[in-house]
Formats: structure tokens, sequence, C-alpha cells
């Protein structure tokens, strides 16, 4: 059926096309054979009709997969820039005093393990997954003696009651918001009764595409949030809200976001 009515559509425009090549000269000096006008209209539209196509499947894609490709294309730009950032460990460590010593936690979009070397440093038995291949390729030369797995977070590969303790640093804000929630959900179904889900997010407006600062000429999908809206998220995930604060991002180029939101929550 879509390609019935692209097939329609480009008729149209090919019939518009050529009948206004031919209507603008003149007849008497009309030097266009119609064959020829037809020909060049095909051409034209043969042009639009891919950028229609284009609109629609930029519409259609998925945002998040869209994300992970810009990753696969900085990992190791990233992994210079972001491995010893410590600018966010004392949230990091606050969500460590909510897990009993020796809990089971995931680190869902670990990266090349920012946090996760510091979850097997103070002994925790962590396991990380992110959805780039380049990542985890990196993360499992850096931190041999951890797991590791390439996993979307929307569909966690997990038996239910599996950890104490889910952190998500900086992954969620590449989930679009018709996935928050039952992205969400399935963290609340991995964590045992009473776990805790710790969420690094970025402050600013909804699904939007930008350009990636660390690679001039790449686009990077970004859903940032509001305390109120991430509630939101959370109430609909059956998710208990504990603790929430804002505070100013370290670095802030180029995401157009300078606020980052720090939240913990219970199962």
């Amino acid at each position: 059926m879509k390609n019935a009515i692209a097939k329609i559509k480009k008729i149209s425009i090919v019939g518009r096309l050529a009948g206004s090549l031919n209507y603008l000269v003149p007849k008497s000096k009309l030097k266009i054979p119609t064959e020829n006008a037809i020909k060049m209209a095909q051409n034209i539209a043969a042009q639009e009709i891919p950028n229609e196509q284009m609109l629609s499947r930029h519409k259609k894609m998925d945002k998040s997969k869209f994300a992970v490709a810009g990753y696969e294309k900085i990992a190791q730009k990233y992994t210079q820039l972001y491995y010893d950032d410590k600018s966010d460990l004392g949230f990091f460590n606050q969500f460590l005093t909510y897990l009993p010593k020796g809990s089971r936690v995931l680190d869902v979009g670990c990266g090349p393990g920012t946090f996760t070397q510091h979850f097997v440093s103070a002994g925790f038995a962590v396991e990380g997954i992110d959805l780039s291949k380049k990542m985890i390729t990196i993360v499992r030369k850096k931190l041999p003696k951890a797991r590791f797995q390439l996993m979307d977070m929307r569909q966690l590969k997990f038996p239910e009651n599996s950890f104490d303790g889910i952190f998500a640093a900086y992954s969620l804000i590449h989930i679009p918001s018709e996935d928050i929630v039952d992205t969400l959900k399935g963290f609340k179904r991995v964590l045992k009764p009473d776990g805790i889900v710790g969420l690094i997010t970025q402050k600013g407006a909804s699904d939007k595409i930008v350009d990636e600062p660390m690679q001039p000429g790449e686009k990077m999908f970004f859903n940032f949030f509001t305390k109120e809206r991430l509630q939101k998220f959370l109430d609909g995930a059956g998710l208990k809200l504990e603790y929430q604060e804002e505070a100013v991002l370290a670095d802030a180029e180029g995401s157009g976001s300078d606020r980052v939101i720090y939240t913990i929550a219970t199962k």
C-alpha cells in the first residue's frame, strides 16, 4: 500500500513538472519534446521522493540505536575524556550507602566502566551492560574480572529479583520518552524486593537530536528531563522516589544541558 501511494505521488509530480516545462515555453519556440520533458521531470521527481522517504524513516527510527551508532564512532574519545572523571562520585557514594555490603549491582549503560570500576573497588558484585559493541570491548579490557554483556536496557535478559541495585548514569537520556516507563518497569522487574535504582540524568528539553560535540558532522539523540517529569515516569513504573537533587553539570559543552539530576528510587 505504501509503495502504491509513493508511485501515485511520483506520477503526480512527474505530470505536474512535465506540464510545467512545456507550459512555460511559448509553443512557437518549443524545443523540448514531450517525452524529453517527462524524462527531465522524472529526474527532478526522483530527487523529491527519496527526501520524503528519508523524513519518514527519521520519524520511525529507533532513536536509542541511533545514539548507540554515535557512541560506536566516539568510543575511544569518550573513554579518554570520561573514564577517570570523578565529578559525580559524591552522588555515587551516596547511592552506595543504600546497598548492603557485597550487593549484586547492575550498571546500565556502563560505557567504558567509569562507575563500574568503583563498584569493583568497593567490593560489590557488579555486572555491566551496554548496547555499544565498542564500549563493551573497551570495558572488558579495562576491567577483566567483571562481567559485561551487550544488551539493550529496554529488554533486560535477567530473571526477576536478580539485583540489589541498578545504577544508570547518563544512559536513560538516550531512551525516547515513549519507552521510559517500560524501561523503568524492566528495572523494577529484575530488582529484588526493596531494591535500589540510582539515576544520573540531565535537565532540559525532551527527545531531540543535536550535533555531537565530540564528532563534528555527527548527530546524537538526547532525552532530557525535569525533576517533576522524571518523577512521573518513576510513578508510572511503580518505583518510589527516595531522593532527588539538581546540580550544575561539570561538563555541559555541546549537549544543550547545563544541569544534572541525581535520583534514587526504590522498588
